[in-house]
């Protein structure tokens, strides 16, 4: 997150010793963002900053000085040399063979680096330990909303000749922090004015008179220096690859330079090189073109401002008197959104430095902050020379101008929202068909259920009834939890229909759509999202509520999805930047997006309607639609949901006749595909003995896409005479037989025998229940880290398969599509995995539990037992209870069942 610090500072004054009044505003980088603010801040001047301030800018300039007489300032160089090491006085000659000269330079050498600690220590002093309490707390609020992974900009904005002078960079607050800090001037506003007219970043350099009165030679070789980072590419060749367009002028006359400035086509960045000088008249200060011509700051700023109106950005001046020549340019009302100065002389070789860094990071996309930063830190390899060096260059902001970037200098800046979202959606269409592989047998993609419009309860429980006599009046029971009364489904809607007059229709801001696992809302989202594309409605934005893992909306879309669309903002960029992230929150703003989310009951278990109704409140998201799917027992799981707003709308199950249709027309896909005219044959038997009276609790199972399309899948490879499952559990297993031993297997098990086969497979399926088990218990749920996943290859059994054969179970389980990759974890960028469908997730869980002890203490009698957990209860553990229920895999699970029941039917909470 990029957050805006704006710490002002008025009246006070150093000599007189007014305290100064202080105001701190926290920020966001949207406009009207306010996150926090302080006011009525005290904090008294401390004269020992002004003066030790005074004394290390004095003893700078006169080491500058000794340093340019003895070397010739910024002589021509052909080759760059490497000046980490070199220091004033390469030798150090024995004391007796000093000249005064020297003897001079050293003791003026060693009072700038003693000026330069003191000052640090009295400015550190005075505003990390002020005793008023008022800016403690201005201390203590910086440190609460302030985060190491914000990217930090701060403005110090301040009127105060001494305050603007402080190079503030010194500060150690803010060393722990991803932070910049820039003056601001006290008043600013942001102006509207036209882009420059090129698709060019165009860049204006004018390198002023080589020097006055024989002295200060400048000679700021700008873009001739070859960059050995850059392949040996001089700067200039680096920005024109990079799409700038550069003009130098190298000692203009006057009507050279104000025919340049002021160009009709406009300038993004001009930089000036040269010397400056001021009057006891400000305005009569001037920058000197050549040796014989000078322009007048009043004339500068005029010229200037013609720039400005056609699309200046971005300032640069390296001069004497530059921070007071941008004070004089803010106080005359041109507010160039970034000009860069330096604070004193600087020397050549050293603004040259500065110059190419700053350039090579600017162009490569970064921020100016950042650019400015690490150039800033660049210039270390000076100070041993130049003690405080790294103190000079900085920014002075408007902060009510947006901080420009380089692509967007490009015309980068303005991105097409439309195909963005339409190339994000096309790639998470594919990622989802290649996590499916395993369960698509063509036409289950093309069916969708129909939905039927519910009309809310808002039914209290009254005191003293069960869970049990709630669920009974909502219509759910044990055996079918998300049942719902046929009262509650005031209007049904046929696919087309729902598009059409729900989705079509502005009518329903938020839509819910509720069902029980399998029913096909992922689907159906995914189907949502094309139409609204196909049909010019509005930009849709996808987001699996399970890659949330923790984080609030608002941040996942401004890093998450913004990360996963730079290849289709700009493919040469590899960072979000602030400004795609101005851009996506002002398109949400203008409206005409939908947040499409999909699975609230993948999200961390506690309170998952109440963490979306607060995601939703983000104000740009005001104007957004949302669709939302649910299970029925998360979007039921209070009476009163918080998300009443939500008009909801529930998956219905199939008919009769459609388990016919679909059973029909799965079978034909799958024998068209497959060249076996024969399977057709097989859609009629299994319709056939769906329709036997035995099996009428199969065919109520599988009144679902899910299950269904399960069913067909085992079904084809089974014999005529084969039973089918009359449990959810018995079609789970069913399923998992047919994918560990008919699907192809991966080469390495080539060269095993059957019955190793399928001691190897049975190792997987018991490693992926206790994967799946770990993971519902624990904070990842459906999203499972690498590290976890690839703890199912530690095994202890010296007889098992997989450790003899030195097999990966878990490179196994990704080769069969049990385990895909769905994310990355933002913290190392390792691959964050998921079952094919969570359902499968909580089947192998159930596989997992073999002792009813793991749902309910066996130990409770009458009051909870500490430390013990009663999944039972739990929601998250619902699904994997019913499938326990359903288990015929097991010796003994009957009797487990009975005990259970038995435990539930007598249970006394004790409360």
């Amino acid at each position: 997150m990029v957050l805006q610090l704006i710490i002002s500072l008025t009246n006070g004054d150093f000599d007189s010793n007014n305290r100064f009044v202080a105001r701190l505003e926290i920020k966001e980088l949207s406009p009207d963002s306010s996150l926090f603010v302080l006011e009525n801040v005290q904090l008294p001047p401390c004269q020992k900053v002004k003066s030790s301030l005074n004394k290390f800018r004095s003893l700078f300039d006169g080491h500058l000085k000794l340093n340019q007489s003895k070397e010739g300032r910024g002589s021509k160089e052909k080759s760059k040399p490497d000046l980490s090491s070199k220091i004033l006085i390469e030798t150090r000659p024995k004391d007796d063979e000093l000249s005064p000269k020297l003897i001079n330079g050293l003791k003026q050498s060693n009072e700038l680096k003693q000026s330069k600690e003191d000052f640090e220590k009295n400015l550190n002093d005075w505003l990390n330990n002020c005793p008023d309490g008022t800016w403690q707390n201005l201390l203590n609020q910086m440190r609460t909303h302030l985060n190491r992974s914000d990217q930090i900009r701060v403005y110090i904005n301040t009127n105060d000749e001494t305050l603007r002078k402080i190079p503030w960079s010194a500060w150690t607050f803010f060393d722990d922090y991803n932070a910049e800090i820039a003056l601001s001037p006290s008043s600013y506003q942001a102006a509207t004015r036209p882009q420059t007219k090129s698709s060019k970043v165009r860049i204006l350099v004018v390198l002023g008179a080589d020097n006055i009165n024989g002295q200060n030679r400048v000679n700021i070789n700008f873009g001739e220096t070859q960059l050995i980072d850059c392949d040996n590419k001089t700067l200039t060749e680096v920005l024109t690859e990079r799409g700038g367009e550069i003009k130098i002028l190298k000692q203009p006359t006057e009507e050279e330079f104000r025919q340049y400035l002021q160009d009709k086509k406009g300038w993004d960045i001009f930089c000036f090189f040269g010397h400056s000088y001021l009057e006891d008249n400000l305005d009569e200060g001037a920058i000197v073109l050549n040796d014989q011509q000078k322009v007048k700051i009043r004339y500068l700023t005029n010229a200037l401002q013609d720039a400005y109106k056609n699309g200046l950005k971005i300032a640069f001046f390296n001069c004497c008197e530059s921070l007071v020549l941008a004070n004089t340019l803010a106080s005359s009302g041109l507010n160039i959104p970034q000009v860069i100065v330096t604070r004193q002389l600087v020397p050549a070789i050293v603004g040259q430095q500065f110059l190419e860094d700053f350039f090579k990071e600017f162009s490569a996309n970064n921020s100016p902050y950042s650019a400015v930063r690490q150039a800033r830190r660049n210039l270390q390899r000076f100070e041993e020379r130049y003690p405080g060096i790294q103190w000079i260059l900085l920014i002075c902001q408007n902060p009510a101008e947006p901080v420009t970037s380089w692509n967007e200098l490009r015309r980068i800046g303005d991105i097409d929202w439309e195909d963005v979202c339409r190339k994000v959606f096309t790639q998470q269409q594919e990622n989802n068909r290649l996590r499916k592989k395993i369960t698509e047998g063509g036409y289950e993609l093309n069916v969708y259920v129909a939905l039927g419009l519910l009309e809310r309860k808002q039914q209290p429980r009254r005191r003293g009834e069960t869970q049990e006599e709630q669920q009974r009046l909502n219509g759910q029971t044990m055996d079918n939890p998300y049942q719902v009364e046929p009262e509650v489904v005031t209007k049904e809607y046929e696919h087309d229909e729902f598009l059409e007059q729900v989705i079509g229709d502005n009518q329903d801001k938020n839509i819910a759509i509720a069902g029980e696992p399998g029913a096909g809302k992922t689907t159906l989202l995914d189907k949502i999202a094309s139409w609204i594309l196909a049909k010019n409605k509005g930009l849709p934005i996808c987001i699996p509520l399970g890659d949330l893992r923790g984080k609030d909306l608002k941040k996942y879309i401004l890093e998450d999805w913004l990360n996963q669309a730079l290849p289709f903002i700009d493919e040469n960029v590899h960072k979000v930047t602030p400004e795609m992230v101005v851009s996506l929150i002002k398109r949400f703003r203008e409206g005409g997006m939908w947040l499409l989310l999909d699975g609230l009951d993948e999200m961390a278990v506690q309170g998952q309607l109440i963490d979306i109704q607060q995601y939703l409140s983000c104000e740009w998201f005001e104007k957004a639609r949302v669709v939302l799917t649910s299970r029925l027992n998360v979007w039921d799981a209070k009476i009163n949901n918080p998300l009443d707003k939500f008009q909801t709308y529930r998956t219905l199950e199939f008919s009769v006749e459609q388990i016919d249709e679909f059973i029909e027309a799965w079978f034909k896909v799958a024998a068209s595909s497959q060249n076996e005219p024969q399977l057709t044959e097989k859609a009629k038997t299994l319709q056939d003995e769906l329709k036997q009276g035995e099996y009428r609790g199969t065919q109520e199972l599988v009144k679902n896409p899910l299950r269904l399309s399960l069913l067909c899948q085992t079904w084809m490879l089974k014999s005529n005479s084969a039973k089918l499952p009359d449990t959810k559990a018995g079609l789970y297993e069913g399923f998992i037989d047919y994918i560990s031993n008919e699907w192809k297997q991966p080469k390495n098990l080539e060269d095993l025998i059957d019955a190793e086969k399928i001691k190897l497979i049975n190792e997987l399926n018991i490693a992926l229940g206790e994967l799946a088990k770990s993971g519902i218990d624990s904070k990842y749920r459906f999203r499972l880290p690498q590290n976890l996943c690839i703890d199912i290859d530690v095994v202890e059994n010296e007889s098992s398969i997989a450790k003899r054969k030195n097999i990966s179970l878990f490179q196994l389980a990704c080769d069969l599509g049990w385990l895909n990759i769905v994310n990355r974890d933002e913290r190392d960028n390792k691959p964050v995995y998921a079952f094919f469908h969570p359902t499968f997730q909580e089947y192998f869980a159930a596989r997992a539990i073999s002792d009813w002890g793991y749902f309910l203490p066996r130990e409770h009698i009458n009051k909870p037992i500490e430390e013990k957990k009663y999944r039972i209860f739990e929601p998250e553990w619902k699904e994997v209870y019913l499938f326990w229920m359903g288990r015929q895999d097991k010796e003994g699970l009957d009797q487990q069942k009975e005990e259970l029941i038995d435990k539930l039917i007598n249970f006394d909470s004790g409360c």
